[in-house]
């Protein structure tokens, strides 16, 4: 049986913060000892992430604690943004297994860390599997990351978000049991009897139809559709944000609709990456991801209201697969430090929507650089999305 509760606190004091929110924790989950633990703290708090380790483990009697800094958190109570913040998430199964792991990225950029994982994986013989990662952003190579991974026998779903804080830091911290990190990957290998079903919804919704590469080099776009790329971007985007060059930028991007060696079938299923550059004399796009002939994109726009509606898509998606509700026991939210009150200009609307489907279901998450999650059954880093996975019994 699987036995969940999340407690979070926006105390400014670090140390009575991380006391409510452990309490909490094991309060609603009905428990007085975790078997592990979830936890994410603002960066309001980052001079005291060691006491609230400490303090979180000796409440919850648990070292088994996996988790790291980020500029908000959020919980089925909602989102905390702006201000100092730490939710907590307490779990006691004996059908649900977590071996937490941490690892410094090294100059291979976590590939070593991906055969460690690769090899724990191997390890385990029955039961379902999920992992969870919490990379640090600055070091990260996602490309490589996942290239070493590829190479498991039977496909293992990674769900996790790149760690944030302070927007003018280019520093994140991990935690692991009672010890604070950084540069490094963090996080859990869960295994056990258990189900789970992991949605994702966009925050850049395509604009158009899906459109062919027929001419790039590395991550410069020449030709869509045997046109040049710069014309057809003026086909698609509105007129307004093409005359605005930093509109352009911060409202549009490029939707990857082929996905390894696989081109998606959902219009929803796509990684968004940023447009680094335009040159309307050459008639190229410049992305943040390199492309090759034959891949298919479509252009994309940052729209809340759009983005809204695919939440809900997602949400009732998730109901209709889950064919018995009152088994889910807790979900884990991902969400892009893109998306929350600055995106949608209130807060607390992800976590509305969740709650509002899924009511009285324990949710922990935060804000995060970027999002990790499967489609296709192939692992990928996202942006700008919301990743939402919950687990129940089997």
């Amino acid at each position: 049986m699987i036995k969940a509760g999340v407690g979070s606190s926006t105390n400014t004091d670090s140390t009575e913060a991380v006391k409510e929110a452990s309490q909490n924790s094991l309060n609603n989950a009905g428990i007085k000892k975790a078997d592990w633990v979830l936890i994410f703290a603002t960066f309001h708090h980052r001079n005291n992430y060691q006491t609230i380790l400490e303090k979180v483990s000796e409440i919850t009697g648990t070292e088994k604690i996996t988790g790291c800094s980020s500029i908000g958190v959020l919980s089925n109570n909602g989102e905390i943004e702006g201000e100092p913040g730490i939710v907590v998430l307490s779990v006691s199964s004996d059908s649900l297994n977590a071996d937490t792991f941490i690892n410094p990225i090294s100059t291979d950029m976590g590939v070593g860390i991906a055969n460690n994982i690769k090899r724990k994986l191997g390890e385990i013989k029955n039961g379902n599997k999920i992992v969870v990662i919490l990379p640090d952003p600055f070091n990260f190579h996602h490309n490589l990351f996942f290239s070493a991974l590829g190479s498991l026998s039977n496909f293992t779903p990674i769900i996790g978000a790149t760690c944030s804080e302070h927007p003018e830091s280019n520093v994140t911290f991990q935690y692991n049991g009672k010890s604070v990190n950084s540069s490094c990957i963090t996080g859990m290998l869960i295994s056990g009897s258990f189900n789970q079903h992991t949605g994702l919804t966009q925050g850049c919704i395509s604009a158009g139809s899906p459109l062919k590469v027929t001419d790039c080099n590395q991550n410069i776009i020449t030709e869509l559709d045997r046109k040049p790329a710069f014309e057809v971007l003026k086909e698609v985007v509105p007129s307004q944000i093409m005359e605005n060059p930093n509109e352009l930028m911060r409202v549009v991007s490029v939707g990857l609709r082929s996905v390894g060696n696989k081109i998606s079938s959902s219009n929803r299923d796509y990684l968004v990456r940023n447009i680094v550059g335009v040159d309307e004399k050459s008639g190229v796009i410049g992305i943040s991801e390199n492309i090759k002939v034959g891949d298919e994109i479509v252009i994309t726009l940052r729209n809340p209201d759009m983005a809204r509606q695919d939440l809900k898509n997602m949400l009732q998606n998730l109901k209709s697969e889950i064919k018995d509700q009152s088994k889910i026991r807790f979900g884990i939210y991902f969400n892009c430090c893109g998306r929350g009150s600055y995106f949608y200009g209130n807060k607390d609307i992800d976590t509305a929507y969740i709650s509002n489907y899924f009511p009285n279901i324990p949710i922990i998450g935060f804000f995060g650089n970027s999002e990790i999650a499967p489609i296709m059954e192939q692992n990928h880093l996202f942006t700008y999305t919301g990743v939402l996975t919950l687990f129940s019994e089997e």
